[in-house]
C-alpha cells in the first residue's frame, strides 16, 4: 500500500461507517456583563465535562471514545441575572454577558457555519444558532459516531457550499478512489 497517498490521519476516513476516537474542539468568546464574566456548564451526553468562567476566550478539547456512537454535547450559562445587561441613558446596551462557540473542530476538520448545526433552546422556541445571552438557554449540538458521515449526511446548508471546501471533498475522493482501485 502506497502510503504517500494519505496524510495523518486521512486513512482512517476510508471506512465511514468505523466508530472512531476523536476529539472535538469548541472555541468560546464571553463578554463580559454587570456582575463579571459567563460562567457555563458543557455536558457530553449526562457527563460534565467542563464547569468553569470563559474571561474573553477560552478552547475546550473533549475526547470522545469510539464507543461513544449517540453524542449529545450540550452547554449553558449558569450566572447570567436579570441585571447584567448595561443600558445607556439613551438605550443602547453597553455591557451584557454572553458567550458564543466561535469555532468547533472534530480532529482539527472545521465544522463550517457551526451555527447552522447546533441549536438554541429557549423557554419558548428552538433556532439554529450557537449564542447564550439569557437565563436558562442552551446550546445543544448532536452528532452520531463516526462524526463526519454523520455530517456530511446531513449536509446542512452552508456545510460545503465554497468552491475550496469542495475542491478538499474531491481531492479526498480522489485519493479514495486511487487507492482503491490501484492496489
Amino acid at each position: 500500500m502506497d502510503d504517500r497517498i494519505f496524510r495523518g490521519n486521512e486513512r482512517q476516513l476510508l471506512n465511514g461507517y468505523q466508530p472512531l476516537e476523536h476529539t472535538l474542539t469548541l472555541e468560546f468568546t464571553g463578554t463580559e456583563g454587570r456582575h463579571g464574566w459567563p460562567e457555563i456548564e458543557v455536558y457530553h451526553n449526562t457527563v460534565l465535562v467542563y464547569c468553569g468562567i470563559v474571561k474573553q476566550q477560552y478552547t475546550l478539547a473533549i475526547n470522545v471514545r469510539a464507543d461513544q456512537i449517540r453524542n449529545l454535547f450540550k452547554v449553558k450559562m449558569i450566572n447570567k441575572q436579570p441585571d447584567d445587561t448595561v443600558v445607556d441613558e439613551l438605550g443602547n446596551i453597553t455591557k451584557d454577558k454572553s458567550v458564543v462557540i466561535e469555532n468547533a473542530t472534530i480532529d482539527n476538520c472545521f465544522i463550517r457555519n457551526f451555527y447552522k448545526v447546533a441549536k438554541v433552546f429557549t423557554t419558548d422556541r428552538v433556532y439554529p444558532g450557537c449564542q447564550l445571552f439569557l437565563p436558562n438557554d442552551l446550546i445543544k449540538f448532536y452528532y452520531k459516531n463516526p462524526p463526519l458521515e454523520y455530517l456530511i449526511k446531513r449536509k446542512p446548508v452552508g456545510f460545503f457550499d465554497t468552491k475550496e471546501v469542495n475542491a478538499e471533498v474531491n481531492k479526498l475522493f480522489e485519493k479514495t478512489t486511487k487507492l482503491l482501485f490501484h492496489n
